[in-house]
């Protein structure tokens, strides 16, 4: 594909990264297993400029996690059922173009302005709450 025809192709420009976390309480999984305490109805996901609009949780249960959906540049919230609330975000490194969009890749994971996993971050993030 050329440049000239750039116009018909949907570059998306943001960066979206699925992040999985194993949420953990004194290194206990709290949402699986016999240690569990935590039911899905526990957890709220929301960007933090829409606070009024929920985001979808996906539960892992193989990797016994979650996956949230984090687009750089808005960073998401995760409420524990009181326990917790963490605001989670992503940064993205430029990483290749093709003729017409540039692509990027997961650098970083954020909780709370504090990076918790850098470069490869494809494994469940063990977060304590």
């Amino acid at each position: 594909m050329s440049c000239d025809n750039c116009s018909n192709v949907n570059c998306e420009e943001r960066f979206v990264e699925s992040v999985e976390l194993r949420l953990l309480q004194n290194q206990v999984n709290a949402l699986y297993g016999p240690g569990a305490f935590l039911t899905p109805g526990s957890l709220r996901v929301y960007e933090v400029d829409s606070p009024e609009d929920d985001l979808p949780v996906e539960f892992r249960q193989q990797n016994e996690s979650i996956r949230l959906s984090i687009q750089e540049g808005d960073p998401v919230v995760l409420e524990v059922n009181n326990i917790s609330v963490d605001t989670f975000s992503v940064i993205a490194v430029w990483f290749g173009r093709d003729d017409c969009c540039s692509f990027y890749r997961l650098n970083n994971v954020l909780r709370n302005g504090v990076v918790i996993c850098s470069d490869l971050c494809n494994d469940p993030i063990d977060v304590e709450i």
